[in-house]
Parts: C-alpha cells; structure tokens; sequence
C-alpha cells in the first residue's frame, strides 16, 4: 500500500512533519553543538562564553513566546478536536492551562544537555536528557494522579523540565571554571 500524500514541498511526505518546533528541538542544538566545539577545541573560552550567553538569550526569549501563544490558544485549539462543553474538552482545555509551562523550561533543558554533548562531557548531557524525558516523568506520572487526579497527569512534565532546568543550572554551575 503506497502512501498518496502530496506534500507542499516536494513528493516526499515527511517533509511536511518538518515545523518550527523541529527546527528549535533539533537544528539550533545541532549547530550550536558543532559552534561549541570549535570554540572549545580552539579553546577560545571568551567567544564560547558569549555564543553560550546569546544563545540562552535566545531560547529564553523563544520560549516566552511559545508558552504565551500556547497559553493564550489553548481553548481554541482544544475547540478544533472536541466540542465545547464535552468532557474531553473540559479535560485538555484545563491540561492546557498547565502544560504549556513546560515550554518555559523545555528549550533550555534540550540546549544545555546539547552544550555538555559539544563540551565532550556525555555523562552531564545523558543524566540531564534522562531526567527530562524518562526517569522524571516516570516518577511523577506514578505519584502526582495519586494526589491530583488527572491534572496530576499533566503536572507531570512541566515539573520534570522544572526539576531538570534546576539540575542543569546545577551542573552548569560547577562546571563554569571548566568551560567558561
């Protein structure tokens, strides 16, 4: 069975999974990675202190916007695939005033364990890449609908990235005189 999708780019229909989203998940860290170290192989620790400094500028500005066009469109986008007044609307309208915090937090997580990747230091990226997409989200997701129900369920993540962010500031803190 051959797949008949036309994409607006091309014949090949992945290109149309290809958004803003993934360009910030994946092509910032990426090229950022292969900017840090150069910098760092060079050791021009002036120049990876600013490129660092410009870049969580950047995503902080970045995700500002993405929680603030999540939080403001939530409803409306909820209303594309529930009708109002349901109560799977009800459901993902509340989930959507809570996880969009995550975003907050997301950019940042995903950049600094990008960093120690680019700095050599795989242990500091594996633990801060582990926390954020598993071993946090796991835990949370046993133990927060235990006291909050379903909204428990979508605690879950924005309080993993936090928990992971506070990790990351950790690390990067012990590791200035390193690579800063």
């Amino acid at each position: 069975m051959s797949d008949t999708r036309k994409s607006p780019l091309g014949a090949n229909p992945l290109a149309q999974d290809f958004d803003l989203k993934s360009l910030l998940k994946f092509a910032f860290p990426t090229i950022l990675t292969m900017v840090f170290m150069g910098l760092y192989t060079i050791i021009d620790t002036m120049q990876l202190k600013n490129v660092f400094c410009i870049s969580m500028r950047f995503l902080i500005l970045i995700s500002i916007s993405v929680f603030g066009i999540a939080f403001v469109f939530g409803s409306p986008l909820v209303c594309i695939f529930s009708e109002k007044g349901a109560p799977v609307y009800e459901i993902a309208r509340n989930g959507f005033l809570i996880f969009p915090f995550s975003f907050l937090f997301c950019g940042l997580n995903i950049f600094t364990s990008a960093t120690f990747t680019a700095l050599s230091n795989g242990r500091l990226s594996a633990i801060l890449s582990f926390l954020r997409t598993f071993g946090l989200i796991t835990l949370l997701l046993l133990t927060l609908p235990k006291f909050f129900g379903v909204t428990g369920v979508w605690l879950a993540v924005p309080i993993a990235e936090l928990i992971t962010l506070i990790v990351a500031l950790i690390f990067l803190y012990q590791s200035k005189e390193k690579y800063f």
